[in-house]
């Protein structure tokens, strides 16, 4: 219909038309699309799944489409108008709730106008782009290797519980699977709809061809010019294997993008949560492997490395999937395909280096890069491949380039992907043993208007914890429930934490101490030291820069709220008001986008300009580091937290004013401004104590205390984690016969590099002393001694001499002629405590002469101490002396009797 060659009239009709049906089509309480998103958001996993395995196969042929034959998707899952003379022809099998005319409505335009727009214009768009955006999904999202991080942490692991979380978060997987060509929107899927390139004369043959050209339709026109989904001229050049084409969107198409939403999220919830069901119980089946035989678990199960996704026999794993579920049976495959080819071989990996004790460590582990890299090449990431067969690669060649973990490229790896899959190697203990610590923290939970949850955000409540009370660090497997402090900073745990339990790679488990809910979308402008005079003007603009809402001169009261859909932004300015200064914080602009991440206030603070600086503190209100320079801001209004200063060691605090908890809120400038303290986090820091001279098999480790606390225990050459500005006072532990001694007894940790302290140990010198009584006048014989059963040394009697306490000591007197030794204790074990002592005596020999009885002469016997001389007289005649008859002599043995008997008889 040409519009220039309207009246007046004619044309204000028309608009009233168009202005009609976009209020009830998308603007009422009770539009068409708020009926049709909330009966998608409260389809079951059933009714999901259903929608999603009859849109793998629809029919997206044009022609098809427009007649509404049995295999097109809208005749089946759309929400149809029907009643009062609505045409709903071909509609009868909608497993949907109906759309009636809504209150207020002319019949006629009802009939004539309204239910024609949704039952064909509508239904077109969703019969193609919904199959459409599927077959992405399904042939270029879920293959992509980034998909195995999108859902990570996941605690209730039964597939009950994985899908109902999946449905729950589908807003927020929606918009990170579904971002294309560097944004989450229709106009950016359709151009990957083949059914868009479809000519239309082509696709509805010459009759219809022909009836359209009655119609002012153009039978050369593609699909997606018909229906308003592409720019006139640019749809052409589809490629089967991409998935594209050059084909640029109607950016006012976007005001399908809530349908597109909706559906998007059911379709996601079944294809996608599957998929995650078969990754949650591939990473089961991961952590039930034997470290002598990782693959034998596998090869029970028919998975090898050569085994393609649809070789996986769903039937052997723990779910229950109808066979003729064939959408969800072959994510559930890729799922299982993921864990083991690119979450496995981290995890082996990491078994295997902490057996062996050479696991790759970091201080900063997960956020340094140079570690990622260095695991990632130990597995021999780079040889990984793709369900394509293509290697894996961390350099990005897509179009996504605003987001973070983008799915265009099948092999790409991204930052998010590649520390997801080191976190498997990183958190291993050993073989099923991960290590993880606990978060304390608010949770925020955004919500959009139909209560999904948008996005779920924490800000975390003091440091995270990361050892027992004894000390030692928090390990555990993969599902197992964790024990919670009953208070943290004023905060009581979950009254139920059994559902909180150690993820599937260990790390950080963020536990909400408080629950807060927000809106996504909804933002509220409101005032602090405000004159009752005071106003604002806003506006409200759309993801193409147009404003489609906004007001002047708007009073805050106790607050105004505006509400934001996808894609919309708010500016607040506020009006001058003389005598005041204002100040906009967190920022004048915020997007929807921004309500997803919990900033759902803009404040408008009035006072005066006054200069301030921020000094950071420690935990006890020392101050760290260098206060910021004189900064100019509002007395009353929040400090300018971009500005808070760069501290080596410490972390600055994230504050969150939305939430009702106010000590965690940004601190405020005073009226006279001066300085501002801020506290920060001191960030974790290791130390490690090693020794020296321990006696082998010795376990002794030491015990050490952070801050003065309570004693912990601590092992040899094991880090041990505390915090920046902490004082750790290290007490060797004792070991007996042992002294120690410590090079650095207190360390107080700093920012650049770990504690360490050095622990000698070292045997106990102790003396023993050996005495004698009895030795002869003038002898210098000592005695020797072995310790331990070493070589002989001499030892002088009543000199101390100098072993080590435990030894075991044997001493042997040296010997003395004509003397006879004895000791009292040869063998000394010395003690620690006291010297030891042993004493030997030494008595005379006896010696014994026996003559033979038959000698009968008279003679002498002269003696010395080592010879006997016997000389032998003859007696003479009378008056005549004696006369030597023999001499001899005879040499003398200790201790023995010498006998002179026969041959000493000369004569007789």
């Amino acid at each position: 219909m040409a519009l220039n060659n309207q009246s007046d009239a004619d044309f204000a009709g028309l608009m009233d038309y168009l202005s009609e049906i976009y209020y009830y089509f998308d603007g009422s309480s009770d539009s068409y699309i708020n009926q049709l998103v909330d009966n998608l958001d409260n389809m079951t996993t059933a009714d999901q799944v259903a929608m999603t395995e009859f849109g793998d196969g629809a029919d997206t042929s044009v022609g098809d489409v427009f007649q509404k034959t049995a295999n097109v998707f809208s005749t089946q899952f759309m929400m149809v108008a029907s009643g009062n003379g609505a045409a709903s022809v071909g509609f009868e099998n909608t497993q949907m709730a109906t759309y009636s005319m809504p209150s207020g409505m002319n019949t006629q335009f009802w009939s004539g106008i309204y239910s024609e727009f949704i039952n064909n214009i509508v239904s077109t768009y969703i019969s193609e782009i919904v199959p459409g955006a599927e077959s992405y999904v399904l042939e270029k999202i879920l293959p992509a290797v980034n998909t195995a991080s999108d859902t990570q942490g996941m605690q209730d692991t039964s597939s009950t519980g994985i899908l109902n979380n999946i449905d729950e978060n589908s807003n927020e997987l929606v918009h990170a699977l579904m971002t294309i060509d560097g944004a989450y929107s229709l106009s950016t899927i359709v151009t990957h709809i083949e059914s868009m390139y479809e000519n239309l004369g082509d696709s509805l043959g010459s009759l219809l061809s022909a009836m359209m050209s009655l119609v002012g339709i153009n039978s050369n026109d593609t699909l997606g010019e018909y229906v308003g989904a592409t720019e006139p001229g640019t749809t052409t050049g589809w490629n089967d294997t991409t998935l594209s084409g050059n084909a640029i969107a109607f950016p006012d198409f976007s005001m399908f993008n809530q349908i597109y939403l909706a559906y998007s999220k059911a379709i996601v919830s079944a294809a996608y949560g599957y998929a995650m069901v078969g990754k949650y119980d591939a990473i089961q089946t991961m952590y039930s492997e034997s470290a002598s035989d990782p693959d034998a678990v596998w090869t029970a199960l028919g998975i090898t490395d050569n085994t393609t996704p649809s070789q996986i026999d769903v039937s052997k794993f723990n779910v229950s999937i109808p066979a003729s579920d064939t959408v969800m049976t072959e994510t559930f495959q890729q799922g299982v395909w993921d864990v083991y080819h690119y979450i496995k071989p981290f995890y082996d990996q990491g078994v295997a280096d902490a057996a062996t004790d050479s696991t790759i460590t970091s201080t900063t582990t997960l956020d340094d890069p140079t570690y990622l890299n260095e695991v990632w090449n130990e597995v021999g990431g780079n040889n990984l491949t793709d369900t394509n067969g293509d290697k894996l690669t961390t350099t990005y060649t897509g179009t996504d380039t605003t987001d973070t973990n983008p799915h265009d490229v099948a092999n790409y790896v991204s930052p998010q992907t590649q520390a997801y899959l080191v976190s498997f190697y990183a958190e291993v203990v050993s073989s099923n043993e991960l290590a993880y610590s606990e978060q304390p923290a608010i949770e925020t939970i955004v919500k959009d208007a139909s209560g999904s949850v948008v996005k779920t955000n924490y800000t975390a409540i003091g440091s995270a914890i990361t050892t027992t009370s004894t000390g030692a660090d928090l390990t555990g497997s993969f599902g197992d429930a964790i024990d919670l402090p009953t208070t943290i900073n004023g905060y009581t745990k979950p009254t139920d934490a059994s559902s909180i339990t150690i993820p599937e790679s260990g790390g950080v488990v963020y536990v909400p101490y408080s629950v807060v809910t927000v809106n996504a979308g909804q933002v509220t402008v409101k005032s602090v030291g405000a004159p009752s005079t005071a106003t604002f003007d806003y506006t409200v603009t759309n993801s193409n820069g147009q404003v489609v809402n906004g007001a002047t001169g708007v009073s805050y009261g106790a607050g105004v709220e505006v509400d934001l859909t996808d894609g919309d932004t708010l500016n607040v300015t506020p009006a001058t008001v003389d005598g005041y200064v204002d100040s906009v914080s967190p920022a004048s602009s915020v997007s929807y986008d921004d309500t997803v991440n919990a900033i759902n206030t803009v404040t408008v603070t009035y006072g005066q300009q006054v200069s301030y600086t921020i000094q950071p503190t420690d935990a006890n209100g020392v101050n760290i580091g260098t206060a910021t320079a004189a900064i100019t801001g509002v007395s009353g209004a929040p400090i300018d937290t971009t500005q808070l200063p760069t501290v080596a060691g410490y972390t600055a605090p994230t504050f969150n004013d939305t939430d009702t908890d106010t000590t965690n809120n940004t601190p405020v400038i005073s009226a006279a401004g001066g300085v501002i303290k801020v506290a920060y986090t001191a960030n974790e820091q290791t130390f490690t104590v090693t020794q020296t001279g321990e006696p082998a098999g010795n376990t002794t480790g030491y015990s050490y205390t952070v801050n003065g606390g309570t004693a912990q225990t601590g092992a040899y050459g094991t880090a041990v984690t505390a915090h920046v500005g902490d004082a750790i006072a290290i007490t060797p532990g004792t070991i007996t016969n042992y002294d120690a001694s410590v090079n650095n007894g207190t360390i107080t940790l700093g920012a650049s590099a770990a504690g360490s302290a050095a622990v000698t140990y070292s045997q106990t010198v102790q003396t023993f002393t050996v005495s004698q009584t009895g030795a002869p006048t003038g002898s210098t014989a000592g005695y020797t001694y072995t310790v331990n059963g070493g070589t002989a040394q001499t030892g002088t009697y009543g000199t101390a001499v100098s072993a080590h306490a435990g030894d075991k000591i044997v001493v042997t007197p040296t010997a003395i002629t004509n003397y006879n030794a004895s000791i009292n204790n040869n063998t000394i074990t010395l003690a620690a405590d006291k010297a030891s002592s042993a004493a030997v005596t030494i008595p005379k020999s006896h010696r014994r002469l026996q003559l033979h009885k038959r000698v009968r002469q008279q003679g002498v016997l002269r003696v010395s101490p080592t010879r006997l001389t016997v000389v032998l007289l003859r007696m003479g005649h009378t008056g005549q002396p004696f006369q030597p008859m023999l001499a001899t002599q005879l040499p003398l043995q200790p201790v023995r009797s010498q006998i002179i008997s026969q041959p000493l008889i000369m004569g007789l």
